[in-house]
């Protein structure tokens, strides 16, 4: 306990003239000679109005009722959620280019399966772009024929394998 004291700096305390009134535990310091701090400035006046104190009051502060035919909102236009110009899907153009290859290279028909498969995957972006992307239409001819030329393609190759034998 002394050596908690000690390190409060009660054993300088005890060693003045100030005595200890319990064990443990010093006396209040003695009053100091310096004036007591200044009271605080009193308060600003709000700019807020006083609080209402009847009912009456209270009544005159509550906005007033809507009317019951409120003005029809304007009606709902689906606007794209960007602010740039959409530009055109460049899957849905090389798909169109490997789709016309395709038709001319009716001996490949994979060319034109990846016309077809390219422009499914580019149809499905342009609608999932919320208007960023163009080329619908593109990618529904590289679609067409795409699976025009796998189909050519397939009985050209049918017909090739039949005559060779």
């Amino acid at each position: 306990m002394a050596a908690r004291l000690s390190r409060l700096g009660a054993d300088a305390a005890a060693t003045t003239d100030t005595p200890a009134t319990t064990a443990g535990t010093l006396a209040p310091p003695p009053a100091s000679s310096s004036p007591p701090p200044p009271p605080p400035p009193p308060p600003v006046a709000s700019a807020l109005p006083p609080a209402p104190a009847t009912l009456t009051e209270i009544k005159q502060l509550q906005p007033t009722a809507r009317p019951n035919n409120p003005v029809a909102p304007a009606p709902a236009t689906k606007t794209p959620g960007h602010r740039f110009k959409p530009l055109p899907d460049k899957l849905a153009t090389r798909s169109l280019v490997l789709a016309v290859m395709g038709l001319m290279l009716f001996v490949f028909p994979l060319v034109s399966l990846l016309a077809a498969i390219g422009g499914l995957v580019s149809l499905r972006r342009i609608r999932r772009s919320d208007g960023a992307l163009i080329g619908e239409s593109t990618a529904r001819w590289a679609i067409l024929l795409g699976a025009i030329g796998v189909v050519v393609g397939g009985a050209a190759i049918g017909i090739f394998l039949a005559v060779g034998r």
